[in-house]
Parts: structure tokens; C-alpha cells; sequence
């Protein structure tokens, strides 16, 4: 197991700029469908920087999150809903605490959708996750 890591870790930089690479061809891609109120794409301050770890959309409601997992999956594109809140996870309910409701996070929460973002998927890849994705929009205007 350390020899893998450590084959990893010496290439980190590599890796990093791959998975930013993917993030950014997302993200550029998505740009036209954020201004039209389409979906959100992810917003990183300008004086912040992040790790290109995952690429997440957030629709207008879980109905339509649903909806477009349903149809990335007939297109072959894996896209799993993202985030489970942490309070309605196995272990938060068993352990956790919280000072009220949280509906707002589970309203968030049930609008995300990860897209597949992984080291060597390539720019082609994410083009064809970006084809599906505004296949979807393009059946919804029909």
C-alpha cells in the first residue's frame, strides 16, 4: 500500500493539474446553462483556492435531480446524488446533535448531482457528460 501511495504522491502535481483541468472544462462548459437558470454551477471565491476534488450541480428541486441522474444513466454517465447531510446519515442520527431543524440543508442537499470527474477521463469524457447533460435541458424544452 505504501509504494502505491507514495507512486501517487510523486505525482501529485500531475494528478492535480489533470482533475483542475477536468474541473475547469466543466465549468466552462456549464457557464451558459448557469446564466440561464438552468442549474448552479460550484462558486469559488475569487481570493480562494480548491483541490478540483469533485464537481457537483445543483438543480432546482430533487425531483428534477432525480429526473437527470435518470437520464445521465441512459446515456452511460454514472452521476450519483452528492451529499447526504450529515445529521440524516446512519451515524449522525446515532450520534449527532443538532440545534433545530436543518431543512434548508436537506433541501440543498437533495438538489446535487456529482458528476464523474476521475485521473485520466479526459477531455472527450467530460464532453460527452456535457452532451448529456444538455440533452436533458434540450428534452425538458420539447
Amino acid at each position: 500500500m505504501a509504494a502505491f501511495l507514495l507512486a501517487q504522491f510523486e505525482q501529485a502535481d500531475r494528478l492535480a493539474e489533470e482533475r483542475h483541468g477536468l474541473w475547469h472544462r466543466y465549468h466552462e462548459g456549464l457557464a451558459d446553462l448557469d446564466r440561464q437558470g438552468r442549474l448552479l454551477r460550484p462558486k469559488v471565491p475569487q481570493e480562494c483556492s480548491h483541490n478540483a476534488h469533485l464537481y457537483a450541480i445543483r438543480l432546482r428541486d430533487q425531483r428534477e435531480r432525480g429526473a437527470m441522474i435518470a437520464h445521465l444513466r441512459a446515456e452511460g454517465v454514472q452521476a450519483p446524488f452528492h451529499y447526504v447531510p450529515l445529521h440524516n446519515a446512519p451515524g449522525g442520527e446515532r450520534f449527532g446533535r443538532s440545534a433545530g431543524n436543518l431543512s434548508v440543508t436537506e433541501t440543498e442537499a437533495a438538489k446535487l448531482v456529482r458528476l464523474p470527474m476521475w485521473y485520466g477521463m479526459g477531455e472527450d469524457r467530460v464532453d460527452s457528460v456535457l452532451g448529456a447533460i444538455r440533452s436533458f435541458f434540450q428534452r425538458d424544452n420539447s
